[in-house]
This record gives structure tokens, sequence and C-alpha cells, in this order.
């Protein structure tokens, strides 16, 4: 994949219209001041413009509008995303049952045959009993298909529905510079703001992998999770950022004369602490990679939960957090953060 770091090869991408959805996703992560020129490629695929529509200004929904993606505007994570640096888009891809187009008119083709059905002169008893039994069968079909059409919850609503029970000391209220605020812990900008409840609904399973624990990794495979004595932890392949100095300082006084710090370890305790842990070399994840486990993809837009540690995949980094505490961090190839 090509680095779009620089802002002018970005600018020139998102206008040729051979550049790739995979250079376009990350452009997006980038770059929000190219959400608008991103709306409009042909490239830009069903789920990056339903993500843009969530966190784009009144121009970006307008421009997804117009490629016929519906724009439903969610007011709390409105709140989370308030202010959008030009390094660290929000997230999250909301996840939205739809209808298509074809359905009014597949119901109305059916409603015409029910006519068509019940209007018929049929002399021969037999064949009248058969035709009841046909339009009974469609009519199930058809409340069938208008039950599936109904909206199910969102991962929007989802968050609506937690942050709107929590503790009134935990309901999140927006800073002066952007963040999130819940009781005593402040989110920074660009922080979603399930991360001040606590398991989201319909967060999936993480399976056991051997030895290796409960793992899971980001779809760009630069990201990977584990379960680490009751805590979780999260090392990242490659990055951009540097590690803050006094998690280095903790680090490099508690290893052993055989590990490392690095910085790409990022852990939360079971206690609800941050910080970053040494490595002799062979982290589980990295293990894991090379011994082609099976590693669980946790797609954008899906959470999952470890024990007391909840995690939020999205386009821009996966955010982990202690649903007791709500101490925890926020970390994609560019950007580290932490609270």
């Amino acid at each position: 994949m090509t680095d779009y770091s620089n802002y002018s090869d970005a600018e020139r991408a998102v206008t040729d219209p051979s550049t790739s959805a995979a250079d376009l996703a990350d452009i997006a992560e980038q770059h929000p001041k190219l959400w608008r020129q991103i709306a409009d490629h042909p490239a830009a695929y069903r789920s990056l413009l339903k993500w843009l529509a969530t966190v784009g200004d009144d121009e970006v929904k307008e421009a997804v509008a117009a490629r016929g993606t519906p724009v439903k505007p969610a007011k709390q994570q409105q709140h989370a995303a308030a202010a959008i640096s030009d390094s660290e888009p929000t997230e999250s891809v909301p996840l939205e049952a739809t209808t298509t187009a074809e359905e009014p008119s597949r119901a109305q083709s059916l409603l015409d045959s029910f006519a068509s059905i019940s209007t018929r002169k049929v002399g021969n008893s037999r064949i009248t009993w058969l035709a009841a039994g046909v339009i009974l069968l469609l009519v199930v079909v058809l409340i069938a298909m208008l039950l599936a059409s109904l909206p199910r919850r969102s991962e929007n609503d989802q968050a609506q529905w937690i942050v709107s029970h929590l503790h009134r000391d935990q309901q999140p209220t927006t800073t002066d510079n952007g963040g999130v605020r819940c009781g005593a812990v402040t989110l920074p900008e660009g922080v979603d703001a399930r991360a001040c409840g606590g398991i989201p609904v319909g967060a999936i399973s993480t399976p056991t992998l051997s030895w290796y624990g409960q793992m899971f990794e980001m779809p760009s495979h630069n990201i990977g999770c584990y379960t680490y004595f009751g805590g979780i932890t999260c090392e990242i392949g490659t990055r951009t950022w540097e590690t803050p100095s006094s998690f280095m300082n903790d680090c490099n006084h508690s290893r052993s004369q055989h590990e490392e710090c690095n910085g790409s370890l990022v852990n939360i305790s079971d206690d609800g602490t941050l910080g970053v842990i040494a490595h002799d070399g062979s982290p589980p994840w990295r293990m894991a990679k090379r011994d082609k486990a099976k590693i669980l993809v946790l797609q954008y837009g899906e959470t999952t939960a470890f024990s007391s540690v909840a995690c939020l995949s999205a386009f821009d980094g996966v955010t982990c957090w202690d649903i007791s505490t709500h101490h925890g961090f926020k970390m994609s190839k560019s950007t580290f953060k932490y609270w």
C-alpha cells in the first residue's frame, strides 16, 4: 500500500479514479480535509461512505447522500466527535440494517398478485381451495419481508443506549477542548464515547488460541491484542508516534536483563492502570502470527471484551478501556492517545 502521509500525494490520489478502495480508507484515516473528495470517488465503498456520513461535516454528508447512501445522524456520537484533527479522524463505522429499493416494488407486485387471484372466478371448488392456499402463503411471505425490513439497532444506537444507562456521575459531557468527560476521567478528542461505559451491547466473544490466550487483530494486520494476566496488551507493528517518556521510564525500571522496552506493547492491567511492558523478543501476538495461528480479525465497527476490558475496532485505530475505571488508550499507525 502506498504511503499517503504527504498531503499533496493524498490529494492527487483522491482525484485519480484508479485509486483503490484500500488506499481511500488509508487517506481517510490521515487526512480529514479530503473526506469531501473521497465521498465523490468511484471506489468509495458503502461502509466507508457510511463512516464518512457519521463523522463528516454537512458538506461531506451531502456528498454521501448524493451517492445514495442513507445518512442517519447520531447525536451522542456527534458530541464525542465534536472536534476532528487533521491527523486523526473520529470513528466509527455504524453497522445498520438497510432496506433495498427493490423491496417496496416487490411487495406491490405481490399485492397485485393477491388481487388478481382473489378476484378470479373459479368454477371448480378444488382450484378455489388451492388458490386460497397460495394467497395465504404469499401473505406469510409478505409479512416476513416487512418484518425483515424493519431497522435493527445500529452500533450508534447501542452506544447511545449504553451512555443513557450509565450512572449519573459517569454521564459523558463535552469539554471546552473537544474531549469527553465521564466522572473523574476525561477522554481526549477523537475518542469514542463508549469508553465511558461498560461492555458494549453486541460485543462479540474473542476465542482462545491454545496457550496464546484470547487474541484478536485489526483488519490492517498491524495491531494485535491479547489477554495478559487478567488485563489486555495491544502490540503495534509499524508506527510513526513516540511512546510517552513516563511509560518508557517505568518499563525500563521494571524490565529484566534479557527483556527490551521498545514501546510497542501497551498494557491495561487487571487493576485498570496503563503502561508499556517489556518483552523478550517473542510477544504472544508476534508468535501466533509466526505460527500461522487462526487469529480473529475484529472488523471495523465491531467490539469485543476481555474480562474487565472492552475494545472497539475502527478505521482510525483500536480503542480499549477498563470498564470500571474507564482508563484506556487509542492506538493507530499515526496516533497514540491515553487517559
